[in-house]
């Protein structure tokens, strides 16, 4: 058989003898055309890119890919280090340890390919992340104009991890390091920039600030998926979020074929009656999460929608398909919400009037499940370990000092789970970066009146949870019970936030080791006839009670109710007693939603929230 392989010039007529080597060769040419394509790869994870910061004093991780099996080599500061790919291409070496300064250039060599990473310092490396309070931006803080003026810092490094979502462990994250200015600080991490900041003009090096944080996540999230499977408590968790996608594509799909079946109609949306019913409206990245309920009915064969969950709401109305309406936010000054919700699509976009920033909603769900549709899929970002793999994995194991954390109003509302589930999270992550037992420094939750409750002890048993936390090595609490606002998620001042987050790193990362780091926290009681005298650690040089006498205690006897009880501060003990009760047994302090109380050490440092029964 011949076969005819046509040329620019002319047809050749080559016997079957020849053709075997012939095919052989292009297939050799083709390869090594292809491998010597490949050869020329070199891709670094974005967090090793210009005006990065290496962490100082340690060896540090460069990685990156390229060629199954090709060496690697990295040069900085006249240092040269080597590496050899494996099978699947990625390399990884450590650095040896560097002073801080630069800025530096490095180099790094695979094959013939070249890259130059440049404006690089060397000094301390930490990570914020957590959920909105974490998230909130300066520009949308006390102080803004003047702390954002003043935020003129080239020593300092910014690198914002960009939301994502995964169900595996992912390689990269989008993200670059910038230079800290007034205008790039400005929808920077408020808390992760004041407390870097504090460290920086304190021991005067470096700072690179990495944060990845999401507004309205669970603590589970941000967990590996290893780690959680070891945790049978929070199944109910996974299991539930399943069941919502199922739900949320079933219905999709019902809409979509309703809206076919109508779609050569006049008014073709409203003639779904699957429409009809209750919702939960769920608001905001900015302002937190408001759940509210909203009503579609039809009347005169046309859809409507009006609203009972907000006062402050007007101008209800489905309209051309498309649901109208908009509402106050009773603790914002920013503004009022412009919201467009099409159904069909299971999108709501929100826009704050005045500042022209587009803000993502999170959707609708079904209220009634006798009517309607669920027609927003699920956040996916709750789901266990999904911002984990996304957010977190790929970071490692970029060489770090320590993380600051400011999470758990998404899980008041099982606060009993947290205390294991927050130190799994910091066990997690320690045991993935293989650097020991860094430090790692979070914030209890700030007073705020979940479920409009400010009496309900849901956040107070989420801050004993934090508390506990505390017997987790070399982990350290900020308190915010003074700078709160029971009527708003988001406190504005996030300087003192960050400041006390420092304290704790200063003190015990940064040898100064007198310095009054923590507020007063609960030690033991004992019971001395009608009274109950409470001990602490962290008194400072001594306990205070902050405008006026001390609030915010109660007491209680064997029947377990608690009532309003007197306290008063002697030496570095708190006496608390009533005149109701002749035999107590427990103490309460500041275990409600909304309690702001006024114990302090005299460094100004309040004192944690605490109760000594177990009821």
């Amino acid at each position: 058989m011949n076969y005819f392989i046509r040329s620019k010039e002319n047809f050749k007529i080559i016997k079957m003898k020849n053709i075997i080597p012939f095919i052989a060769t292009l297939f050799l040419i083709a390869y090594q055309t292809q491998a010597q394509a490949k050869y020329q790869e070199l891709e670094l994870p974005s967090i090793i890119s210009d005006h990065m910061v290496l962490q100082q004093n340690v060896t540090c991780a460069i990685w990156g890919f390229t060629d199954a099996n090709k060496s690697v080599t990295v040069s900085i500061q006249n240092n040269e280090v080597s590496a050899k790919a494996d099978a699947d291409g990625k390399w990884a070496l450590k650095l040896p340890e560097l002073k801080d300064g630069g800025p530096y250039e490095m180099t790094i060599t695979a094959g013939t390919n070249i890259k130059t990473i440049k404006d690089i310092l060397v000094g301390e490396n930490w990570i914020g992340s957590g959920q909105s309070n974490m998230e909130w931006q300066m520009a949308w803080t006390k102080n803004r104009e003047t702390e954002i003026a003043k935020a003129n810092y080239p020593n300092i490094r910014l690198f914002t991890v960009a939301r994502a979502i995964a169900g595996t462990p992912q390689k990269n994250v989008e993200g670059k390091w910038i230079v800290c200015t007034p205008e790039n600080v400005k929808k920077f991490s408020a808390v992760l920039y004041h407390f870097g900041k504090n460290i920086h003009l304190n021991q005067q090096v470096p700072i690179g600030l990495i944060h990845s944080s999401w507004g309205g996540t669970p603590a589970e999230t941000w967990v590996s998926k290893e780690r959680l499977d070891q945790m049978l408590e929070i199944n109910f968790l996974k299991n539930s979020l399943a069941e919502s996608t199922k739900e949320f594509d079933r219905d999709i799909a019902v809409f979509k074929q309703k809206v076919a079946e109508t779609a050569n109609k006049e008014n073709a949306i409203t003639n779904v009656p699957d429409i009809l019913g209750m919702y939960d409206i769920i608001s905001g990245k900015i302002g937190g999460i408001y759940s509210t309920v909203l009503t579609v009915e039809e009347k005169d064969g046309k859809l409507i929608a009006f609203t009972n969950w907000n006062k402050n709401s007007r101008k209800v109305a489905f309209e051309d398909g498309e649901l109208r309406f908009s509402f106050d936010l009773p603790n914002f000054a920013e503004g009022e919400f412009e919201i467009k919700c099409k159904f069909f699509e299971g999108v709501l976009r929100g826009n704050i009037l005045g500042n022209n920033s587009d803000n993502p909603i999170n959707g609708i769900k079904r209220k009634n499940i006798k009517k309607g549709l669920v027609l927003a899929k699920p956040a996916q970002q709750n789901n266990p370990s999904y911002l984990f793999n996304a957010m977190i994995a790929p970071l490692i194991p970029y060489t770090i000092k320590g993380v600051i954390w400011y999470q758990g109003e998404s899980n008041v509302t099982r606060a009993d789970k947290y205390t294991k589930l927050f130190s799994n999270l910091i066990t997690d992550w320690r045991t993935r970066w293989e650097q020991g037992d860094f430090p790692f420094y979070y914030v209890q939750l700030a007073p705020f009146a979940y479920n409009n409750d400010p009496d309900a002890i849901d956040s107070g048993l989420l801050r004993e949870s934090q508390l506990q936390t505390l017997q987790t090595k070399n982990t350290g609490m900020a308190v915010v019970t003074d700078i709160g606002n029971v009527n708003d998620i988001h406190p504005r001042n996030k300087i003192d936030v960050g400041r006390r987050l420092a304290l704790w790193a200063l003190a015990k990362d940064y040898g100064q080791e007198d310095l009054v780091f923590s507020g007063p926290i609960y030690k033991s009681m004992k019971i001395e006839g009608n009274s109950i005298r409470l001990d602490f650690d962290h008194v400072g040089s001594g306990l205070m009670a902050k405008n006026g006498d001390l609030t915010h205690f109660t007491i209680a006897g064997e029947d377990k109710l608690f009532i309003v009880a007197n306290a008063k501060i002697e030496g570095n003990s708190v006496v608390v007693s009533s005149l109701k009760i002749n035999n107590p047994v427990a103490v309460r302090f500041g275990f409600t939603n909304g309690a702001e109380p006024n114990l302090f050490n005299k460094e100004a440092l309040p004192a944690s929230t605490f109760r000594t029964d177990n009821w």
